[in-house]
């Protein structure tokens, strides 16, 4: 992602942590979205 892209979405803080610390923000990440799919997975299958 761009700079530019990031501070037009007012993602600035996000950038600077995600540049501080960029193997915990992946991990945070792709844990957010896991938990998000099995969400959704469970509210499809109920």
């Amino acid at each position: 992602m761009s700079g530019s892209m990031l501070n037009s979405a007012g993602l600035r803080p996000v950038a600077r942590m995600v540049r501080a610390a960029p193997k915990g923000a992946a991990i945070a990440t792709v844990a957010g979205l896991g938990s998000a799919v099995a969400m959704r997975i469970a509210e499809v299958t109920r």
